[in-house]
């Protein structure tokens, strides 16, 4: 039988070292941490278990948790707060959502030091909001609500945001006046390795020339971009480019390397034949989203990215800041039920989902609700038991040649 640390090490084949130490040693921070940084454990024991197994299917989020969650500005300039990272998104029984959120805010209150009662209140809000959404059977958007305090400061933060102020934090003027080049900011980005730079800029430069119009004049420089916590140590990246016809002539932009879903291995729902990774992800915001960000599918030859204008960490919900406030922290979580109800609705009848009255009459039923909690509940054990195995091993001796 595989070690917990085993099992990670196996999962992270191939990523960069020095980041996937990075990522260890964040994880040996807290159960919570740790708990976002292991979707691949969790879902290969929930296969294992198979308590919701044989639910309806939907297209999912698939790494569900509070974090991710945030604001954005959709392809059109509006700004709106939904699910915002599709990474593992796959076809697959929408209780694996639902299960993974409630065990995620189970896993945050014991961090947090609330009692259990007070931690399950949390799972319970979420469900309750889940399925009293799911039984209208609309998918709604945020404008048809007035969202929580700390949703609409979010949502603020990014309405007032200047393209000049991203560029200023991000970037800094070389000699040369008005030629920039992106910072190395501490635990937010560091320098690219000089061949994936080269290969990067490459890709992106052959995409541009292919398109009719094309979206920025050239690409200025690359860093590499520390965010996250499952997706550390893959390739995500910083990229400025030069948009002549902007006032400020330089926009920073997001190109994320897409890699198949952690879900997949443990998934029996036939999927779509996808031309590349980054083309499930883009499909799965498209199916999932009210409004999306755009988006734009790249690749090098082996691997696909996703680009996309940069979303700052400081526009995903930080549990955190809410924790202390009971009223806040209950709407939040509420909200987040409806959403993924929505998101949830929003993909029925879409390659291979099931209809919006199946996940209608589905939500009217108590007994998988009571199911989604016990197994929660347990779940948390183990969580501590594999964080405290973790906590324990050298990762230095995990990353190393």
């Amino acid at each position: 039988m595989q070690s917990v640390a085993q099992r990670i090490v196996e999962f992270n084949a191939g990523r960069d070292r020095a980041l996937l130490a990075y990522k260890y040693r964040k994880m040996q921070h807290d159960p919570s941490t740790f708990f976002r940084g292991t979707c691949h454990l969790f879902y290969e024991d929930l296969a294992a278990s198979a308590p919701v197994n044989a639910d309806p299917l939907v297209w999912l989020c698939g790494d569900l948790h509070l974090e991710n969650f945030g604001s954005y500005r959709d392809e059109s300039g509006s700004v709106r707060f939904d699910i915002n990272d599709f990474d593992d998104a796959i076809l697959a029984p929408c209780t694996w959502d639902v299960v993974r959120m409630v065990t995620s805010l189970l896993v945050a209150a014991r961090t947090f030091k609330l009692d259990s009662d007070s931690a399950e209140a949390l799972g319970s809000s979420f469900l309750e909001a889940y399925c009293a959404t799911m039984q209208t059977g609309q998918p709604s958007m945020l404008d048809a609500i007035n969202p929580p305090t700390v949703v609409q400061k979010l949502m603020t933060g990014v309405q007032d945001r200047r393209p000049r102020d991203l560029l200023d934090d991000r970037t800094k003027k070389k000699k040369k006046r008005d030629i920039r080049e992106l910072k190395i900011i501490e635990d937010r980005t560091m320098k690219a390795p000089p061949a994936n730079k080269a290969r990067i800029m490459q890709a992106l430069e052959e995409w541009r020339t292919k398109q009719a119009k094309p979206p920025f004049d050239t690409v200025s420089d690359i860093a590499q971009r520390i965010s996250g916590t499952g997706s550390l140590g893959l390739e995500n990246y910083v990229v400025l480019v030069e948009m002549r016809q902007l006032a400020e002539q330089y926009a920073v932009l997001h190109l994320k390397q897409a890699v198949a879903s952690a879900l997949a291995p443990h998934v029996k729902a036939v999927q779509p034949n996808w031309s590349s990774q980054a083309r499930r992800v883009i499909g799965a915001y498209r199916r999932l989203q009210g409004a999306s960000p755009l988006l734009v599918p790249i690749g090098d030859g082996e691997h696909s990215y996703v680009l996309h204008d940069l979303q700052p960490s400081a526009d995903r919900v930080e549990l955190k800041k809410v924790v202390d406030k009971p009223r806040q922290l209950k709407a939040l979580i509420a909200l987040a039920g409806q959403i993924t109800a929505w998101d949830h609705l929003r993909s029925a009848d879409h390659d291979g989902a099931v209809s919006a009255q199946a996940l209608i009459d589905f939500a009217s039923q108590s007994a998988w609700q009571k199911s989604i909690m016990s197994y929660a509940k347990s779940y948390t054990k183990r969580v501590d038991a594999y964080f405290a195995e973790f906590g324990a091993v050298n990762v230095d001796k995990l990353t190393k040649p």
